[in-house]
């Protein structure tokens, strides 16, 4: 197995493909990690016209990317998509997006969102990442139908196959160990051509919010084989040895991996994502 580093997004922008590229050389990273949120944020409502938590248009792709950003020698990418975190910024109060997984013309706009996002970037994303949704709106089978849709879709339009991760989120559909465990069973059991192409991002603090003093047991409900990368942060700070999350049985478990991986130290300023990314390599040596 091996383990490629992604430099987070840690740039208040869209854009900036050039700027986010040297930044991972600078640090080691093998990907780059790229927001592909929804319309949010007044800078963002002004540039757009859009309404808040629509999906961006290809017209308004344009503006919030720009293609001038193309970098000369580009590293492959990851595409970071909406998260349903609630806003309080002007224009968001009281609003929230929502992933309509089960929806077939949302699913639709979606991939296209993707598909000209590659288009202004100027290349195909090497992953996609998304996300769950609410629990009493989306089941584990339209998540899987969603993937598979994804992946046909976006292959077909860019001549490029992405692999697609889903990331456990808080009070979301797939929050914790069981969850997940669900929905890898029901990948497995029906939908076996997706394997090599799908899997899980575990955000590891957010799996220690959910589940608390139960960590451990989540944590090895996991299935092995689903497990394609991983968040490493604690509440988007660097991680420490003082940290309520053991990370010394997360990193173990991490070595001893089989498949290849990633790992994106997902913290929100650039200066430490070189002391994070210290950190996993010191765990791992151990």
């Amino acid at each position: 197995m091996s383990i490629a580093y992604v430099f987070p997004n840690v740039l208040r922008s869209r854009g900036k493909f050039s700027h986010r590229c040297e930044y991972a050389r600078a640090v080691g990273c093998s990907y780059v990690e790229i927001p592909a949120h929804f319309v949010r944020g007044k800078k963002e409502l002004g540039k757009t016209g859009q309404e808040i938590y629509s999906i961006p248009t290809r017209e308004s792709i344009r503006f919030l990317y720009g293609e001038e950003t193309i970098p000369e020698d580009p590293l492959p990418y990851i595409l970071h998509t909406e998260a349903i975190i609630k806003r309080k910024s002007e224009g968001s109060r009281g609003k929230k997006p929502h992933l309509l997984w089960s929806n077939p013309q949302w699913r639709e706009n979606f991939v296209a969102m993707l598909c000209d996002i590659a288009e202004v970037i100027g290349s195909p994303a090497a992953k996609i990442e998304i996300h769950p949704g609410e629990r009493n709106e989306i089941s584990p089978k339209d998540i899987l139908d969603s993937v598979e849709f994804i992946i046909s879709q976006y292959t077909r339009i860019t001549g490029s196959e992405p692999e697609i991760l889903l990331e456990n989120r808080t009070g979301q559909r797939v929050k914790d160990g069981t969850d997940i465990k669900g929905l890898w069973n029901l990948c497995e059991e029906k939908y076996p051509q997706l394997q090599n192409k799908f899997g899980i991002v575990l955000d590891v603090s957010q799996l220690l919010t959910v589940t608390e003093d139960n960590f451990l047991r989540s944590f090895a409900e996991i299935p092995d084989p689903c497990l394609k990368g991983f968040h490493i942060h604690y509440q988007h700070h660097p991680p420490s040895s003082s940290d309520l999350i053991p990370w010394n049985v997360v990193f173990a478990r991490i070595g001893n991996l089989r498949q290849d991986i990633i790992i994106n130290p997902e913290i929100h300023h650039k200066k430490p994502v070189r002391n994070a990314i210290d950190f996993c390599k010191e765990m791992l040596a151990k």
